[in-house]
Protein backbone atom coordinates (compact mmCIF):
# COMPACT_ATOMS: atom_id res chain seq x y z
CA UNK A 1 0.00 0.00 0.00
CA UNK A 2 1.43 3.18 -1.05
CA UNK A 3 1.32 6.79 0.56
CA UNK A 4 -0.62 8.86 -1.26
CA UNK A 5 0.75 12.37 -2.12
CA UNK A 6 -2.57 14.30 -1.03
CA UNK A 7 -2.53 12.86 2.27
CA UNK A 8 -0.15 15.23 4.25
CA UNK A 9 -1.95 18.29 2.84
CA UNK A 10 -5.37 17.52 3.42
CA UNK A 11 -4.46 16.52 6.77
CA UNK A 12 -2.97 19.54 7.29
CA UNK A 13 -5.77 21.41 5.74
CA UNK A 14 -7.97 20.14 8.26
CA UNK A 15 -5.91 20.89 10.82
CA UNK A 16 -5.58 24.63 10.14
CA UNK A 17 -9.37 24.72 9.11
CA UNK A 18 -9.71 23.39 12.54
CA UNK A 19 -7.38 25.80 14.40
CA UNK A 20 -8.73 28.92 12.14
CA UNK A 21 -12.41 27.92 13.99
CA UNK A 22 -11.85 28.64 17.29
CA UNK A 23 -10.37 32.13 16.77
CA UNK A 24 -13.57 32.66 14.65
CA UNK A 25 -16.01 31.10 17.28
CA UNK A 26 -14.49 33.25 19.48
CA UNK A 27 -14.54 37.04 18.31
CA UNK A 28 -18.10 35.97 17.36
CA UNK A 29 -19.09 35.02 20.83
CA UNK A 30 -17.67 38.25 22.10
CA UNK A 31 -19.05 40.57 19.88
CA UNK A 32 -22.59 39.37 20.51
CA UNK A 33 -21.53 40.65 23.89
CA UNK A 34 -20.54 43.29 23.12
CA UNK A 35 -22.35 44.45 19.92
CA UNK A 36 -19.85 46.05 17.92
CA UNK A 37 -20.64 47.69 14.54
CA UNK A 38 -16.77 46.17 13.22
CA UNK A 39 -14.54 44.38 13.85
CA UNK A 40 -10.66 44.91 12.60
CA UNK A 41 -8.61 41.65 13.34
CA UNK A 42 -4.94 41.71 12.14
CA UNK A 43 -3.01 38.44 11.40
CA UNK A 44 0.47 38.27 11.27
CA UNK A 45 2.09 36.74 7.63
CA UNK A 46 3.02 33.48 9.21
CA UNK A 47 -0.42 33.29 10.80
CA UNK A 48 -2.00 33.33 7.65
CA UNK A 49 -0.71 29.57 6.57
CA UNK A 50 -3.49 27.87 4.20
CA UNK A 51 -6.04 30.38 4.07
CA UNK A 52 -6.08 31.05 8.42
CA UNK A 53 -7.41 34.45 8.37
CA UNK A 54 -10.07 33.67 5.68
CA UNK A 55 -11.32 30.11 7.25
CA UNK A 56 -11.34 32.22 10.56
CA UNK A 57 -13.64 34.99 9.12
CA UNK A 58 -15.76 31.60 8.01
CA UNK A 59 -16.29 30.61 11.30
CA UNK A 60 -17.54 34.15 12.68
CA UNK A 61 -19.66 34.59 9.81
CA UNK A 62 -21.40 30.97 10.29
CA UNK A 63 -22.11 31.66 14.28
CA UNK A 64 -24.37 34.82 12.31
CA UNK A 65 -26.76 32.65 9.61
CA UNK A 66 -29.41 31.70 11.54
CA UNK A 67 -29.45 34.78 14.25
CA UNK A 68 -32.16 37.40 14.10
CA UNK A 69 -29.12 40.00 13.89
CA UNK A 70 -26.59 40.98 11.44
CA UNK A 71 -23.18 40.28 11.74
CA UNK A 72 -20.99 43.30 12.29
CA UNK A 73 -18.37 44.22 9.47
CA UNK A 74 -15.47 41.80 10.21
CA UNK A 75 -12.06 43.18 8.53
CA UNK A 76 -9.71 40.29 8.46
CA UNK A 77 -5.93 41.55 6.85
CA UNK A 78 -2.84 40.53 6.90
CA UNK A 79 0.00 42.89 8.17
CA UNK A 80 3.88 43.08 7.71
CA UNK A 81 6.33 42.59 10.87
CA UNK A 82 6.39 45.83 11.62
CA UNK A 83 3.19 46.69 12.55
CA UNK A 84 2.80 43.13 14.24
CA UNK A 85 5.85 45.13 16.66
CA UNK A 86 4.27 48.72 16.83
CA UNK A 87 1.05 46.85 18.20
CA UNK A 88 2.32 45.29 20.85
CA UNK A 89 4.61 48.12 21.44
CA UNK A 90 1.92 50.45 21.48
CA UNK A 91 0.31 47.85 24.40
CA UNK A 92 3.16 47.27 26.44
CA UNK A 93 3.69 51.37 27.02
CA UNK A 94 -0.25 51.94 27.19
CA UNK A 95 -0.32 50.43 30.66
CA UNK A 96 2.37 52.82 31.62
CA UNK A 97 0.36 55.30 31.00
CA UNK A 98 -2.57 54.76 32.53
CA UNK A 99 -4.75 57.23 34.52
CA UNK A 100 -5.08 54.66 37.60
CA UNK A 101 -1.01 54.73 38.47
CA UNK A 102 -1.11 58.50 38.06
CA UNK A 103 -3.50 59.52 40.58
CA UNK A 104 -1.80 59.20 44.32
CA UNK A 105 -3.40 56.51 46.34
CA UNK A 106 -5.86 57.48 49.12
CA UNK A 107 -4.11 56.13 51.64
CA UNK A 108 -1.18 58.20 51.21
CA UNK A 109 -2.29 61.45 50.98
Amino acid sequence: MGRQPNAALDADSDLIADAAWHPGMGMAKTAKVLGPEQVVVAFAPEANVGGFADLSRDAFQGQYRHSNTPPPLLINTVVDHGAVARGAACSVLASLFSARQLQPDAESA
